[in-house]
């Protein structure tokens, strides 16, 4: 016979989902993940940073702009790009190398995706470090800029030794 072994009326025995001991239902709680527990020793409430929610955190700069040391040069869409697509088609790759950074102007307003050759451009393709975040119409305008000695990271890559 254990503690609880005993007659109360309108009681009944359960075993702690915590401790495993037996005791009556009225010497019990349920805690916040759902577990019976005895309310004298294993019920803990559910901590307060729990209902604490996140901040919208603008990790962005405000007003981004390429260095004015680099030379910036320009050439544009020759076939549609469409959300996704890792590589693009343009008018001249002339004096583009791997490396390169280039913006291509994207549809809707969704303004310049910034991203770096990550291959060598053959024929009138350049391939992408990262794909396309949006379309791109053709005769959109494609910024060249960088000699194709400057590292550039794509943002999974990006590391606090980089910076």
């Amino acid at each position: 016979m254990g503690k609880a072994d005993y007659y109360k009326p309108g009681d009944y025995n359960v075993i702690c989902d915590e401790c495993g001991f037996k005791r009556k239902a009225s010497e019990c709680r349920k805690r916040f993940d759902g577990a019976f527990v005895c309310a004298d020793t294993c019920w803990e409430p559910i901590h307060p940073q729990e209902y604490v929610k996140a901040r919208h955190d603008k990790q962005r700069v405000p007003l981004a702009r390429v260095d004015p040391d680099s030379e910036i040069g320009t050439t544009a869409v020759k076939v549609a790009a469409s959300l996704g697509d890792a590589t693009i088609e343009v008018d001249s790759i002339s004096n583009m190398t791997k490396g390169d950074g280039i913006g291509i102007t994207l549809d809707g307003g969704f303004g310049i995706h910034w991203t770096y050759h990550s291959d060598t451009p053959a024929g009138t393709t350049v391939y992408l470090a990262e794909p396309m975040p949006h379309s791109a119409a053709v005769d959109n305008v494609v910024y060249i800029c960088g000699t194709g000695d400057v590292t550039y990271l794509a943002t999974n890559e990006v590391t606090a030794a980089s910076l």
